[in-house]
């Protein structure tokens, strides 16, 4: 049917006869209550819906990720079953999990999920064959499962590290970053498709370069963010535009005294703002990250926001030898901890310590005991947001876009 064209006295009146005639504040509201999946398809319409569903309407969906749980690694396997996701999609990830040869977690970011298996280079001889490391990330709720691989390195094939950077509030691909040792990164991006490797901008102290570094990051604002056990917290820059002759900022943050060069410790996002949180025999204590005000060489300061003593965690839980911070609840005063039973079986528990100063001490329903060999676990967010895969063109790169005319005024996310 032909569309027809209206006059003036229509146009006043406020009469329309297709989305087109409506303002683009009035095209996103529409177009964000479709899901996600549906958008992404969407995006093949015309350009001035992929500009605004890549730009405006997935950043909006993506603003505030439900909470659904945290997810472990159990003997090299990934463990949702303290996620609350449907079983379709649990059932999902079973058969692709089939598939997988000693599957492992690495790091979860925003509903995304990082892991790796191994493959003989050349399989006729497997025995003696280098190991090929081939990283996945999957996405539970969008069920999208996409496969990277990562040549080995010229001195070992030996997997050491890797991270997940991805904010889909503010672009739908992700990074993934691979520590080369302590003074180099190396980045893949999902929109190039390709690895570069990336020194450092400034050398880390010799001290630093040398204690041992926690096999665990978070990515927040921007950068990556390691424990190291010389007692500092290592911040990577990783969302720059990343070119050939770049280097990556990174600074190192002197821990509370109190909590250096102990295991018993953990980093994570709550609220919008980076904690850290340390046990010993006394006391639980958690601290904020904040910038410094006065201009001092130190950049960031420490803010010690509770002191729990463990007594009154251990009381209310069944006996342990010791409790260990794992990570925190995004967005409540939560903290999820392991507690070890025996010398075998350990116990994690999601800790609430919002009430500290009422005496209020609650904790949250048991979970379910797991083996000594359970050393990783993150917080899950679902994220309805599809990504990229591959060569797959259904959502584009937003800079092969070329703006319309009529959409000047909005600004980039």
């Amino acid at each position: 049917m032909k569309r027809r064209k209206l006059n003036n006295k229509e146009r006043n009146h406020g009469v329309f006869t297709s989305i087109d005639d409506l303002s683009d504040d009035l095209k996103i509201e529409i177009l964000c209550k479709f899901p996600a999946k549906l958008l992404a398809k969407l995006t093949c319409v015309c350009k001035s819906w992929q500009f605004l569903i890549i730009n405006f309407c997935f950043p909006k969906m993506a603003s505030k990720l439900a909470y659904t749980g945290h997810v472990s690694c159990v003997k090299r396997c990934i463990n949702f079953k303290d996620v609350l996701i449907d079983e379709k999609l649990i059932a999902w990830w079973k058969t692709i999990e089939r598939t997988l040869n000693k599957r492992d977690l690495l790091d979860s970011c925003n509903g995304l999920v990082l892991g790796f298996y191994t493959t003989a280079l050349y399989p006729q001889s497997q025995s003696s064959s280098p190991r090929l490391c081939r990283y996945y990330v999957l996405n539970i709720l969008t069920q999208q499962f996409d496969t990277i691989t990562k040549q080995p390195h010229p001195r070992t094939s030996r997997y050491k590290y890797a991270a997940l950077a991805y904010d889909p509030s503010k672009s739908c691909h992700y990074k993934i970053v691979y520590f080369q040792g302590f003074s180099a990164l190396n980045i893949y991006n999902s929109k190039t498709g390709v690895w570069i490797s990336l020194k450092y901008q400034h050398q880390l102290e010799h001290h630093v370069r040398k204690a041992n570094w926690e096999k665990r990051s978070v990515y927040f604002d921007g950068a990556l963010y390691r424990l190291s056990m010389s007692g500092h917290l290592i911040k990577f820059i990783v969302d720059q535009e990343i070119t050939a002759s770049a280097r990556v900022k990174v600074e190192s943050i002197d821990l509370p005294e109190v909590a250096k060069k102990s295991p018993l410790a953990c980093i994570g996002v709550n609220q919008g703002v980076m904690h850290f949180s340390h046990s010993d025999k006394s006391n639980l204590r958690i601290w904020m990250l904040r910038h410094n005000c006065i201009r001092t060489d130190n950049n960031y300061v420490w803010c010690l926001k509770y002191t729990i003593p463990s007594q009154a965690i251990l009381s209310q839980m069944i006996p342990s030898t010791y409790l260990k911070p794992m990570a925190f609840h995004p967005y409540d005063d939560t903290i999820i901890l392991s507690l070890r039973v025996d010398n075998w079986f350990c116990k994690i528990e999601e800790y609430y310590f919002g009430d500290i100063q009422e005496n209020k001490l609650r904790l949250s329903d048991p979970h379910t005991h797991y083996g000594s060999a359970c050393k990783v676990v993150f917080p899950y967010l679902q994220c309805e947001v599809p990504f990229p895969i591959g060569t797959e063109k259904l959502i584009r790169s937003k800079r092969t876009i070329k703006q319309p005319a009529h959409l000047k005024d909005f600004t980039s996310s």
